[in-house]
């Protein structure tokens, strides 16, 4: 097993009609099921080595490390597994297209996990949020998603699979939790659908990533703190439809620059304190100017937030801004100004002194220890009546909530790993549920420099991939294989009707070695006596940019890019 780096940050030199050099595969650590993905990707080497022959290695890396790494182009791998989250926000396509537009590609940290770059691609992605008809916008969008498929800018492999376990001597549950599941990112189970079978509380796991600081802004996931210990404007129920919450009523006018919200006249914050439009106003100004500190915030071209009245609060913006209501009003949940202030916001945006911590939600904080322990009692001023405590402790990893679950100190484990879940399935005191998300398990290939750069090699290493094999290792098999490219999953509801426009990318769930080998012939690529891939004669084997710069440094390749 190869160390991650030993690549030179991409500088080595490879020329035309020289044998394909070892390509570099990097496995997370510090995730669920890391186990069944370092498989995942030593399979992949195999059919890297085996199918296509080209050498290959995996290594390993933490995951917060491979981020950064990933975010600022330092070429240490060529291909990874990664999963598009079934997080809420993401149901707004745009926070999923910004991503992979051009002017975040590049050494600059802003989250271009596969460095694609393209102008096309980038000013689809840039139109489609000035649209205020629907119907426009969606087509914009889908055209943007079809270039971004005929690219092969990602390798689209099985849809997600969000399967969580729960005790019902502990805990009821609805029988319907819709199309989100069993899932801490399930607002609609912890307002409506779930309540302690026994006694008085609920006892649940939590990502150590949601646990980080009490200004919530930081975690992520921030569903728990943005939708349960307080209240956003609107959000997505259990089904993925969009539903008023802290706003009763919205209007949207003047093709999307202005949106009014109207709130509950009777809301009030943990402290008693009513929810005021200029707390409305304060919260959204207060994520926008800090979304340097907050990695679920990007900055939104407000021309001006207006309080109209105690209770109503309007949005402006100079141009339409169709994301909004979707990607916006959904995610942040509203904070009391005053508290706030008081608590060294504007010194200290990431660490506001919170004791206690007053939210806006359905639940309020009894207790908070970072990394360790979030104790939740309901709200009784909610205009939602909640049912039990919630205490949410984070683990080291999973097996450690596994033991807890064995022994009766856990109800719910959300988001179980396979591997794990198999071990539980049998057992009488535990119910194993799941739903498909619309979320895919992507290979991320890089765009930067080769081989991955090569559009035809990403097809022929795609054609290649037993889908079924990775999906039973991943999923169980309760992942459903997806052969075409798209920045989603086929349940998303931006995926477009019978996949038209998108750029099919396999021919067979369980691989097609010969139509892989196919694909690379007819662009001139050959094999030597050993079975080793070799470059066309003809091939510009550079890499796009040079190592540790950003496509922004090139503007004759990317004149979209300011």
């Amino acid at each position: 097993m190869t160390l991650a780096g030993c690549m030179g940050g991409g500088s080595e030199e490879h020329e035309p009609g020289e044998p394909v050099p070892t390509v570099y595969l990097e496995s997370m650590t510090g995730v669920t099921s890391e186990s069944a993905i370092e498989q995942a990707h030593l399979h992949l080497a195999d059919v890297l080595e085996k199918e296509l022959g080209v050498p290959a290695d995996v290594s390993t890396k933490e995951i917060n490390t491979m981020w950064s790494e990933l975010f600022n182009d330092d070429r240490s791998r060529h291909l990874h597994l990664d999963v598009n989250p079934d997080m809420p926000q993401l149901l707004e396509p745009h926070n999923i297209l910004r991503s992979f537009q051009a002017q975040r590609a590049g050494a600059n940290g802003l989250g271009n996990v596969n460095q694609y770059a393209n102008c096309e691609f980038t000013n689809l992605v840039e139109e489609q949020v000035s649209i205020s008809d629907p119907d426009e916008r969606e087509s914009v969008i889908h055209e943007a998603a079809s270039v971004w498929s005929e690219d092969v800018a990602s390798i689209n492999l099985f849809s997600m699979y969000v399967r969580s376990v729960y005790r019902p001597d502990g805990v009821d549950i609805a029988d319907d939790t819709g199309a989100q599941g069993i899932a801490d990112r399930n607002t609609d189970l912890f307002i409506r659908d779930m309540a302690p079978s026994d006694g008085n509380t609920i006892n649940t796991n939590i990502t150590s990533t949601a646990m980080q600081s009490s200004t919530y802004m930081v975690n992520t996931p921030s569903t728990i703190w943005g939708t349960v210990v307080h209240s956003p404007l609107v959000y997505f129920d259990k089904n993925n439809e969009l539903q008023p919450y802290l706003a009763t009523d919205w209007e949207i006018e003047d093709e999307a620059t202005t949106f009014t919200f109207e709130l509950r006249e009777e809301a009030t914050f943990h402290n008693g304190d009513p929810i005021t439009a200029e707390d409305v106003q304060w919260t959204m100004e207060f994520v926008n100017e800090n979304t340097a500190h907050f990695q679920e915030a990007s900055e939104v071209p407000y021309k001006s937030i207006e309080v109209i009245d105690d209770h109503t609060v309007e949005f402006n913006f100079e141009e339409s801004y169709a994301p909004f209501l979707r990607g916006t009003a959904t995610t942040w949940g509203i904070v009391p100004k005053d508290v706030w202030l008081d608590g060294g916001a504007e010194e200290n945006p990431s660490n506001v002194d919170l004791d206690p911590v007053v939210g806006s939600g359905a639940y309020q904080v009894t207790n908070w220890r970072r990394d360790e322990l979030l104790h939740l009692k309901p709200y009784d001023d909610h205009w939602v009546d909640t049912e039990g405590e919630l205490v949410m402790r984070a683990f080291e990893d999973q097996t450690g909530a596994v033991r807890a679950f064995e022994a009766g100190d856990l109800d719910v484990i959300f988001s179980i790993g396979s591997d794990l879940a198999a071990k539980l399935e049998d057992e009488d005191y535990a119910e194993l549920e799941g739903v498909p998300g619309f979320g895919d398990w992507w290979l991320q290939p890089q765009h930067s420099f080769p081989v991955t750069q090569f559009r035809e090699f990403r097809l022929a290493l795609s054609e290649a991939i037993d889908r079924k094999y990775l999906a039973d290792l991943l999923t169980r098999g309760d992942g459903e294989i997806h052969l075409y490219s798209s920045p989603w999953g086929e349940r998303h509801p931006f995926y477009p009707d019978d996949a038209e426009g998108l750029t099919q990318i396999a021919q067979s769930p369980s691989g097609n070695t010969e139509r892989a080998r196919e694909i690379l012939k007819e662009a001139g690529w050959t094999w030597n006596d050993d079975d080793r891939l070799v470059y066309p004669d003809d091939i510009d084997t550079d890499p796009r940019w040079p190592a540790g710069d950003a496509p922004t440094d090139h503007p004759d390749e990317y004149p979209c890019v300011e």
